[in-house]
């Protein structure tokens, strides 16, 4: 019972970073006027499977009669929620990068014309 509201703690100190991201990336996206890409698309299916997977954990953390098992679950829901919380940012500069590899041919071929 305890491990679980530790890792139901854990949980959402890692959602509060998942909205401090997001509010990182929107205005770095709001910055760019709309250019950065942002892989919404992959980021929503990532982040709503790995919190699934976190909240399944902190349930068998829960149900656990050991508890050495329940503090597994909690230690691994705690690090999958935290994992899941940074991948925005590692997918959005990801993009940006592929984006400015696709910049500089364009700009090169702009300066032959």
């Amino acid at each position: 019972m305890v491990a679980a509201a530790v890792g139901a703690v854990g949980v959402v100190l890692a959602v509060v970073l998942l909205i401090s991201v997001a509010a990182l990336i929107g205005s770095g996206d709001g910055l760019t006027a709309g250019t950065l890409v942002v892989p919404v698309g992959r980021i929503v299916v990532v982040v709503a499977l790995g919190y699934l997977v976190a909240l399944a954990l902190l349930v068998r953390a829960l149900r656990s009669g050991s508890s050495v098992q329940a503090w597994l679950s909690v230690g691994v829901a705690v690090v999958v929620a935290f994992g899941v919380s940074v991948y925005p940012l590692v997918a959005t500069a990801s993009a940006a990068v592929d984006q400015a590899r696709d910049i500089v041919p364009w700009i090169l071929d702009l300066i032959r014309r």
